[in-house]
């Protein structure tokens, strides 16, 4: 557990738990561009809805496993939304997953994401659980309204 938790804090992840020698979680502090990086956090990333890129590694049997979930929100569309990784340490392609979600994770724009879980604009209605892209409001004139005629209804019996 050691050399994978001085692995990481070179790459400038902070261990936030390490509950024994085979399991630990971590989190990466230049997600969103280090702008949750302060000295005193009042509010958790999560209780803004938003994730950090964050990783709990564990052991299984002999095998190292890494499950990831991305920089994003909770909730939102698909581009913003979090999603997990899971993948194990000796993977041939761990250096390049955890090099592009550490790419992702710095690079994320906090005012795209801060538009996407306020205001909904970001365009994608993907998951009909979150805010975003709400319905476009429709102007409740009666010049505007149209009106279709009423169908017929067939006689009773």
């Amino acid at each position: 557990m050691d050399p994978l938790l001085a692995f990481s804090c070179r790459r400038g992840w902070t261990t936030l738990d390490r509950g024994s020698d085979t399991n630990a979680n971590l989190y990466y502090s230049a997600s969103f561009q280090g702008a949750l990086n302060a000295g005193s956090r009042r509010l958790t990333p999560l209780d803004a809805n938003l994730i950090e890129l964050e990783c709990a590694l564990a052991r299984d049997g002999s095998h190292w496993i890494a499950s990831f979930y991305s920089c994003g929100t909770v909730i939102g569309c698909d581009r913003h939304r979090s999603t997990q990784v899971v993948i194990g340490v000796h993977s041939g392609v761990f250096p390049a997953v955890i090099g592009q979600l550490e790419h992702q994770a710095r690079v994320i724009d906090p005012e795209d994401i801060a538009t996407c879980v306020i205001f909904g604009s970001c365009g994608n209605d993907s998951n009909p659980d979150a805010p975003c892209r709400p319905a476009p409001l429709e102007s409740a004139t009666p010049s505007t309204l149209r009106l279709s005629p009423r169908a017929a209804r067939p006689p009773t019996k």
